[in-house]
């Protein structure tokens, strides 16, 4: 991906199906397939949350909802999710919602404005200001950074 965005005539398409294709592949081989990490019941709640998350990280970003969808407390899925993971929920959370955002923005001209309302954020300000904690860019900063110009 880093050799792809960095050559002369990079394409942000080619960039979003390698993106997927690691991702299909890292959802693949999820911890439920080691069971030296996980019990089989955490495994099967780490799914479930990974499942939900996949479906839902563009309007939930609270980890108490995926907690309570998967029959579990907040500290419970953290607890699972730094086994597997070494991360809380919350950073999975972020850090899933930040690959999309990022994706969105490098592979379409869309505005911050739209990806804010595409994501579920209420204001466009808390948009930025969640990206900006996340990156250490503002949306636009980072979009003028990685998109390429169309020739």
């Amino acid at each position: 991906m880093i050799k792809e965005n960095l050559h002369a005539q990079s394409d942000p398409l080619i960039l979003m199906y390698l993106f997927s294709t690691l991702s299909l592949m890292l959802h693949r081989l999820r911890p439920e397939l080691r069971p030296d990490v996980l019990s089989q019941g955490q495994s099967i709640k780490f799914a479930r949350f990974l499942d939900l998350l996949f479906i839902h990280f563009n309007k939930i970003r609270d980890g108490n909802w995926y907690a309570s969808q998967i029959n579990t407390t907040y500290k419970t899925l953290n607890q699972i999710c730094k086994l597997a993971t070494n991360l809380t929920a919350k950073q999975l959370i972020d850090s899933y919602t930040i690959i999309e955002i990022k994706r969105c923005l490098v592979v379409s001209s869309i505005t911050s404005q739209q990806v804010a309302y595409d994501f579920g954020f209420e204001d466009a300000s808390n948009f930025v200001k969640y990206f900006k904690k996340q990156v250490g860019l503002t949306p636009s900063q980072f979009q003028k950074k990685y998109l390429k110009p169309v020739l």
